[in-house]
């Protein structure tokens, strides 16, 4: 049998493809994902998103390796919720829109009556819904005024109508983090990847002020945290530095300390512990994730020891006993993990299939350096089959879009089967202009500097070249987006 085309489609010298290459690809491609979302106030286990049908929907989880309860049966799908921890509610929050058409409304979804209730005024783009600590009040971005600029809005799950728009701005603008007495909100202006501004917004008065004097050239901030006493803030920036380092402001005096200095890489999010004393951040260190703890009274770092991928953004437990998170493989699925602080173990809360192959055995990458035709070295993760070969593998170039992105190494459906089935390596570099290598980096590529970032990829057919296991004269350079380019 082989695999009949569309009648709409037109097709010439396309071989003909046997069905059972079009049944072993289906089996990669059905991969199975879970992302951890929050945890249940009450300590009952967790929120994750998965899928079981054809979109991603919530679902409970109650221990490690326990069933996947689904709570969610939407058309739309649904990528994360944020749980209320107000006294007498069970319900989270969660961002849904219609179509693709990226007008997502803010819902709040009653797990005592299955429930929801939209927050949002049901046209607008709305986003970044935050709650106040213990309360039900939310923050969140709305181009609800003129469809275009995103002010803040208030709300509260008690009276969704009666809307507060506490503050009026042009461009785009988010929440990012409540004081602990909720007296203040602070609120982040995004201009660009390069430059964003801070600012101090009175929930009682609506005044808002800019809470760092702006630098030459711009400064981007990114996550933060005030600490559990209020008296100061713990913030992410590239302030009179390549990347983004964590810092502490002390409120009263604007003393700023810089606490990762000795980490040359960003900093892409953190989380305070319940109590205060614990700030859990992760690094983004050459496309790689590592997560540190941070002693917040003597400001020591450790690191934990985690498996190689992806991590994603970090969030204690209720009781501070455990950190969740979502574990990105190269060779697996994106599964929920929690970590231990008490005897440092790690927990593994779901196990997503992969249309039942076996992915023990699937290639990891190695990551990789070469110079471009100025020198510059340019980093690329380099994929190689597993199986032996008399003959030089193929080669595809994967390239990523943005320009303003980076290639990172998560699991891919496509890798993984030309990998295995077809003994294809893969290089993925990270060109100029790629994210997470520091702010020259990025600037590297920018106007007419364009054609240096196609440059690096000649400079990769170079390095192929050098490399007797891999054949020069079958190489596919392949991306979408930026990366088509």
């Amino acid at each position: 049998m082989v695999l009949s085309p569309p009648a709409q489609m037109h097709l010439e010298h396309v071989p003909v493809i046997p069905m059972a290459i079009s049944e072993r690809v289906r089996q990669y491609m059905q991969a199975r994902s879970a992302m951890f979302c929050d945890w249940h106030p009450g300590g009952n286990g967790l929120v994750i998103s998965t899928r079981f049908a054809g979109t991603y929907q919530l679902h409970h989880v109650k221990m490690p390796g326990g069933a996947r309860t689904q709570l969610t049966f939407y058309d739309e799908p649904l990528y994360g919720a944020r749980f209320c921890k107000a006294a007498k509610t069970n319900g989270f929050l969660f961002s849904m829109d219609v179509g693709g058409g990226e007008n997502y409304q803010i819902f709040y979804f009653d797990l005592d009556n299955g429930q929801r209730m939209c927050l949002t005024d049901g046209e607008s783009r709305n986003g970044t819904p935050l709650w106040n600590h213990g309360g039900t009040t939310l923050a969140y971005s709305s181009t609800r005024r003129n469809g275009r600029d995103h002010d803040i809005h208030l709300t509260d799950i008690g009276s969704p109508d009666s809307t507060r728009l506490i503050c009026k701005v042009q461009g785009l603008w988010v929440p990012v983090c409540w004081s602990p007495d909720n007296r203040l909100l602070l609120v982040m202006d995004y201009l660009s990847a390069t430059e964003t501004h801070y600012h101090l917004l009175e929930i009682e008065s609506g005044e808002m002020r800019p809470l760092l004097e702006k630098v030459p050239g711009g400064v981007a901030y990114g996550d933060a945290r005030f600490s559990g006493d209020g008296s100061k803030l713990y913030f992410c920036a590239d302030r009179e530095s390549e990347f983004m380092q964590l810092h502490c402001l002390e409120l009263a005096t604007g003393e700023i300390e810089t606490l990762t200095a000795h980490i040359p890489w960003n900093v892409t999010a953190i989380d305070l512990s319940p109590d205060g004393a614990t700030l859990a951040l992760i690094s983004n260190e050459d496309g790689l994730s590592r997560m540190y703890l941070l002693d917040t009274n003597s400001h020591e770092l450790s690191r934990l020891k985690l498996p190689m991928g992806i991590l994603g953004e970090p969030r204690f437990s209720p009781d501070g006993s455990q950190i969740g998170f979502t574990l990105h493989k190269p060779n697996h699925p994106a599964d929920v993990w929690s970590y231990r602080l008490d005897n440092a173990e790690l927990l593994r809360w779901t196990e997503s299939e992969v249309g039942g192959l076996n992915t023990s055995s699937f290639p990891v990458p190695e990551l990789i350096r070469y110079p471009s035709f100025d020198d510059l070295e340019i980093p690329a993760f380099y994929f190689k089959p597993r199986q032996n070969s008399d003959r030089p593998y193929p080669v595809i170039i994967s390239i990523h879009g943005g320009p303003e992105s980076q290639y990172r190494p998560t699991y891919s459906a496509l890798f993984q089967y030309w990998l295995n089935e077809l003994d294809i390596a893969i290089l993925a570099p990270n060109v100029r202009g790629s994210t997470g290598y520091g702010k020259k980096y990025i600037t590297l590529d920018n106007g007419f500097l364009r054609e240096d970032s196609v440059k690096d990829i000649g400079a990769l057919l170079d390095w192929i070249k050098e490399h007797p296991e891999l054949d020069e004269k079958r190489v596919c350079v392949y991306g979408g987006s930026y990366g088509g380019y």
